[in-house]
């Protein structure tokens, strides 16, 4: 009685311990959960109006673009220049100010007139153009190599609305860019497949990459994401103007408040740790020797059972109260596992050595699970996925239907290797969620092989007969007509004597004597 008392105080003492200590780690964690939380949320706000501002910035330094190329082709003198082809007048006006020294300007019949051709131009020149009208001027992020230019373009008409030409401003703008009214730095890296530069952030390409990934996927504009403890990331995509990803926007954010939240955080935590290890401590020893070490025993038994699966045996060891429960269960369980595997083996050496095939399939008509004489029939002898409709070349419409039919058996031909088979299909539907269909394959090739040749050997047998009657016919129809012709030649012979001079008898003998040797020839 005194035994099972202190083992009642025991489980209770246990039991107390571990409420304590699941409260005091649910209010730890409760706590870091709410201040990760509100942390999270003032840094979105920060870094969301960093992106904000720097778009802003960005905005802003393309409408002062856009309108500096306005006031230059609202100009008439510009527009005769244009009209004239007055080169000089063109170079000498946009020469004198240095805000149009990186315009180029071509004609109404799209011939380059001022500024430099180069494949930036060229690459977008007929989006630009087709794009363009009276009403319309626009502006777009391009990269070049390693660098992001801002490419902004305005159509040129004179005030009788006839078309003239197309002005348009390339410049590198990231010192324009970066002009915003936050502290944060802010990094502009060119999107590039392969590998992007971020040597001067705290961060991996690879991270870029998948944030970017992550975008795509969730058709974002802009993301935040954090990389550790300290740094937080700002991303918003550049685009030109045919839509495609050009630049990346990087704004880092310095997570200094969560460095000094966690710091207290884990000052409390290493308090509470410090208090619940004198009791731990004093139970490990007992509780690793009384329960852990019989656990141990049991889950190497299990792992070397998930290694060889082939190998299962019985736990032979013996424990007394929850321990022998587990035990006593987890022998059952091998029994049960010993006999299902007897019965699979049985099922497999049945399935490998039929001649029919036998396969599951999902709603797809892709193929779970065959055996080899499934792959023999289809002449298939590596272990790529398999489909029942490319296989079969009958239309997946139809194989539902056969499914579902009442006799569930199609036949049909099938030609591999120059060679026709003939198969039959039996495919029913399965009540399983992950096996939709089931059914066979059998290989019918043989036997209408040999009843096509029974049939032939037949046809032969009845055409040898009917010749064999006509023959019988025909030597009826000689002996007839010998017997007239052999009195014919003979008389005609008799009256040729007689009559040697008449040339009808004549003729009469020879004719008969044709017919008879035609007669003999037939």
């Amino acid at each position: 009685m005194k035994k099972k008392k202190l083992k009642l105080e025991q489980k209770i003492f246990i039991s107390f311990f571990l409420a304590v200590l699941s409260l005091v780690f649910t209010l730890f964690f409760t706590t870091w959960y709410i201040f990760n939380i509100e942390i999270e949320q003032t840094e979105n706000i920060e870094i969301s109006k960093a992106i904000s501002s720097t778009q802003i910035a960005l905005s802003e330094y393309k409408r002062n673009t856009i309108s500096e190329l306005e006031e230059l082709v609202d100009n008439s003198n510009f527009h005769k220049a244009i009209q004239a082809s007055d080169l000089n007048y063109i170079e000498n006006h946009l020469s004198n100010n240095t805000k149009y020294e990186n315009i180029t300007i071509y004609d109404a019949h799209n011939n380059l007139i001022h500024g430099v051709s180069w494949d930036l131009i060229n690459k977008y020149y007929y989006k630009i153009l087709s794009s363009s009208s009276k009403d319309l001027a626009s502006s777009f992020v391009a990269k070049h190599g390693n660098k992001i230019y801002l490419i902004s373009f305005q159509p040129i008409f004179d005030t009788s609305n006839d078309y003239l030409g197309l002005a348009i401003h390339v410049e590198l703008n990231q010192s324009q860019i970066l002009s915003s009214k936050h502290n944060y730095p802010i990094h502009i890296i060119p999107f590039l497949t392969d590998k992007m530069d971020v040597t001067n952030l705290k961060l991996a390409s690879s991270d870029i990459r998948s944030q970017l990934k992550l975008m795509k996927f969730e058709n974002l504009n802009k993301i935040i994401f954090r990389k550790d403890s300290e740094n937080a990331f700002g991303l918003f995509i550049l685009k030109d103007l045919i839509g495609l990803p050009q630049a990346v926007v990087c704004i880092s954010y310095y997570r200094a408040v969560n460095n000094f939240t966690s710091s207290g955080l884990i000052f409390f935590v290493l308090i509470i740790l410090a208090f619940s290890l004198l009791i731990i401590s004093a139970m490990g020893l007992w509780f690793s020797k009384s329960i852990m070490q019989p656990v141990k025993e049991i889950s190497e038994q299990m792992i070397e059972i998930s290694r060889n699966p082939s190998e299962i045996k019985p736990f032979t060891e013996k424990f007394s109260g929850v321990l022998g429960d587990l035990t006593e269960v987890y022998n059952k369980m091998s029994n049960s596992l010993i006999t299902n595997r007897e019965k699979l083996v049985q099922y497999k050496a049945i399935t490998d050595n039929i001649n029919v095939g036998i396969f599951f399939m999902d709603e797809h008509q892709n193929i779970i699970v065959c055996n080899p004489a499934f792959k023999e029939i289809f002449s298939v002898k590596d272990d790529r996925p398999l489909n029942l409709s490319e296989l079969t070349k009958i239309d997946p419409a139809k194989l539902l239907d056969i499914g579902s039919s009442y006799s569930h058996n199609y036949y049909f031909a099938l030609k591999k290797s120059s060679i026709n088979k003939y198969l039959i299909l039996d495919l029913n539907m399965a009540k399983e969620e992950k096996i939709k269909y089931f059914g066979s394959i059998t290989d019918e090739t043989s036997l209408v092989k040999s009843r096509k040749t029974k049939q032939a050997l037949e046809l032969e047998l009845i055409k040898s007969n009917r010749l064999a009657k006509i023959g019988k016919l025909l030597v009826g129809v000689v002996h007839n007509l010998n017997s007239p012709l052999n009195s014919i030649v003979g008389y005609s012979q008799f009256l040729k004597k007689d009559f040697p001079e008449n040339q009808d008898i004549d003729r009469l003998y020879r004719s008969s004597k044709k017919i008879s040797s035609m007669v003999k020839g037939l």
